[in-house]
């Protein structure tokens, strides 16, 4: 029975050991960044990548072949997520989300290909919802609504044909009739 808890904890010491591995000095240890491609010792990277920023800011990224590549994170100095992105060939590429330093949400938005492609939401700090955008190949379309931090109106205008009708704040944007 001893033998097998020696070989458990190894086994969890090894799993833990290797996955920790993934803090590199981006500034000593022969990376550098060409074209938006990552080299390490002159061949693209590939692997996970985490940055520790002056600031205290934590970065985790993903790559493959050079290019950021899946799930990207960071967070604040304080340890709470900040951001979590998703790319695909160094775009971003799905739901992508961001948190106030408190937990809170702060964004939510799609990605398609590195262009907004969807709703997109904003957050005040205080919870309250700010925009609802939306969004067709990183161009707005449709029903677009801003909001003060108190909950009223801010702006409310629609995109048509690359054109804007509607108000923002007290000012007439188009009329649909011009």
């Amino acid at each position: 029975m001893a033998t097998i808890k020696k070989l458990f904890f190894f086994f969890c010491f090894f799993i833990a050991s290797t996955c920790s591995k993934i803090e590199i000095d981006v500034k000593n240890d022969n990376y550098n960044s060409s074209n938006g491609v990552l080299y390490k010792n002159d061949s693209s990277y590939t692997g996970s990548l985490k940055t520790i920023q002056d600031t205290g800011i934590i970065i985790v990224e993903q790559y493959r072949d050079g290019r950021k590549n899946g799930v990207a994170k960071t967070f604040y100095s304080n340890g709470a997520l900040r951001s979590l992105e998703r790319y695909t060939k160094n775009r971003l590429h799905g739901l992508q989300n961001s948190w106030w330093p408190d937990g809170s949400k702060k964004s939510q938005a799609l990605y398609a290909n590195g262009q907004r492609n969807g709703i997109h939401y904003e957050w005040y700090n205080n919870g309250q919802l700010e925009r609802e955008m939306r969004y067709k190949k990183g161009l707005q379309y449709g029903e677009q609504k801003g909001w003060k931090e108190n909950g009223e109106l801010k702006f409310s205008y629609i995109f048509r044909e690359g054109k804007r009708y509607g108000f923002v704040g007290t000012n007439l944007c188009m009329s649909p009739y011009q």
